[in-house]
């Protein structure tokens, strides 16, 4: 029986540690847990460079069978990078409603569940009913749009099991594998950093800093009123 032999042993793929790590070699950082949402971020952007880098390879060449076989690995990132990014999204808001300065934002019964699954549909729905209605602090604008977006993506068949599988637990074949069809991966690329970009700026915004601070509280407001209303009085004083 012939012996199996790999090129490199396991101990020189991954080191612990190198002194030339900056030559040939890519970096895994740790996760510290007060800078989770920050490697979270990096994850996304992660998944999103590596879309990039596949859908500039496949728009150089005329595409092909080998082009092809890139779909769903191709998926696969694209609803990893949506997923992530809807579960930052429901943490920052789980995070900043534990705030006492803040009443805006109401937590669902059963999060945490959905918080462990990669149902997209599920996922998106929880953040939509955390996120506070129109004309409120925190209130995010085109959300609607995202989650239909989301919702029609996973609906169609795209999600994370079968960007992998191509058989149901029952052994029947998955939906977007019933039939043939066809992806514009440049429009689902440009559609899906977009739908990434606007969630991570939303977890990023000052007001939620602000409102911790109480800065949107209705003292606080009147204070920043009588201020305005007293500027405008010694101001006359001086026409």
């Amino acid at each position: 029986m012939r012996k199996t032999k790999f090129p490199y042993k396991f101990n020189e793929c991954i080191l612990e540690a190198s002194d030339d790590h900056d030559k040939d070699l890519v970096v895994i950082y740790p996760v510290r847990m007060q800078d989770v949402t920050v490697h979270e971020f990096i994850l996304i952007d992660g998944y999103l460079n590596a879309s990039n880098i596949i859908v500039e390879s496949i728009c150089k060449e005329k595409i092909g069978p080998l082009q092809d076989k890139l779909a769903l690995p191709l998926l696969n990132l694209y609803v990893n990078a949506i997923e992530f990014s809807l579960k930052c999204l429901i943490n920052k808001l789980i995070s900043h409603s534990k705030c006492k300065t803040c009443k805006l934002i109401s937590i669902p019964n059963g999060y945490e569940k959905i918080l462990q699954s990669h149902d997209l549909i599920k996922l998106v729905n929880i953040a939509s009913k955390m996120l506070p209605k129109m004309n409120f602090l925190h209130y995010f604008l085109g959300f609607s749009k995202i989650a239909r977006f989301i919702k029609q993506f996973s609906l169609y068949g795209v999600d994370s099991s079968s960007s992998r599988y191509y058989l149901e637990k029952n052994k029947k074949i998955k939906k977007i594998h019933q039939k043939q069809s066809f992806a514009d991966f440049e429009k689902i690329n440009e559609n899906v950093k977009y739908i990434c970009n606007c969630i991570i700026n939303f977890c990023e915004h000052d007001n939620f800093h602000l409102c911790a601070t109480g800065e949107f509280s209705k003292r606080r407001i009147n204070e920043l009123q009588n201020a305005y209303e007293a500027m405008l009085s010694m101001r006359r004083c001086f026409l």
